[in-house]
């Protein structure tokens, strides 16, 4: 150990990556707004089964909160705000009036979402720090939102960490299979390793006579970034409309090679297809 730290101290590629506070706060801040995200769910469903029964006038009505507020629907369901519209509503109501159950569940929200909002007004702040503009640049290019931005940023930043000493995609040549008809092949190993961060290189697993490839390592949280990115971005006409990125992920995605490909292979293939694009406008844009 004493002589690879000599043989390298001025190399820091050969150690192991340390954030710094900034990069490391942020992706401290977006997983817990994730597992935040995972309490919430839960709760509303509850919520919503129960008021089937007590106000199902309301029941299936879609509550997002905009902005640094939470939705007044739930704080009047809380109790601690009145609301004439919903007053008059549940005045007439078929259901058997709310219990104390569905204003716990109301309070409950209040708090997660109280804390949810503190966390993204910090992580606001954290990535307007001089070091992210052109990153943000590349993310907002391909549609990525504030949340989704900040999961990314937390996991690749520094991008100089996927790059030689000087700072250029690692391209390797290795001698060809017997089945090429060329002699040597290429092997991205920067962008393999990007993909890999990310969650979306997959590994072969083989055992006697079966081959598979899997995607084992990675990035979870960054790897349902990426699938939801595709769900409500690049699949649905409202997302890529004016954005000629999603418009060629889209059109690349639906090409009549890929016809009759299960759905989840395809989104999980379009993932991968957007970061090998992400990296390279990354390329273009930190090392040019």
């Amino acid at each position: 150990l004493a002589h690879y730290g000599l043989s390298n101290l001025e190399r820091p590629k050969k150690f192991l990556i340390i954030r710094d506070k900034v990069t490391q706060r942020v992706r401290e801040l977006s997983l817990r707004l994730e597992h935040l995200n995972r309490v919430q769910n839960p709760i509303i469903n509850r919520m919503r089964q129960d008021l089937s029964w007590q106000f199902p006038e309301i029941s299936s009505q879609v509550v997002g909160r905009r902005g640094y507020t939470v939705p007044i629907f739930y704080r009047w369901l809380a109790g601690l705000r009145p609301w004439k519209r919903y007053d008059n509503l549940y005045s007439k109501t078929i259901g058997l009036g709310l219990t104390d159950t569905v204003r716990k569940h109301a309070k409950r929200l209040i708090d997660l979402q109280s804390e949810e909002i503190e966390i993204e007004q910090e992580l606001t702040e954290l990535m307007q720090d001089e070091r992210f503009k052109p990153y943000l640049k590349v993310l907002i290019k391909f549609g990525f939102g504030k949340r989704q931005q900040a999961i990314l940023i937390g996991q690749i930043y520094p991008f100089e960490n996927f790059l030689d000493e000087d700072n250029k995609p690692i391209v390797v040549f290795k001698p060809a299979t017997k089945r090429s008809k060329n002699k040597y092949t290429k092997r991205y190993l920067s962008r393999r390793r990007f993909e890999k961060m990310l969650g979306v290189a997959p590994t072969e697993s083989s055992s006697g006579k079966k081959q598979e490839k899997k995607v084992r390592f990675g990035s979870d949280l960054c790897r349902k970034t990426l699938w939801q990115w595709v769900f409500t971005r690049v699949e649905t006409t409202k997302g890529r409309m004016n954005n000629d990125v999603l418009k060629e992920l889209y059109l690349w995605m639906h090409d009549p090679e890929r016809k009759g490909t299960p759905i989840r292979l395809l989104r999980l293939k379009t993932a991968s297809k957007g970061v090998r694009m992400l990296f390279d406008h990354l390329v273009l844009e930190l090392c040019t």
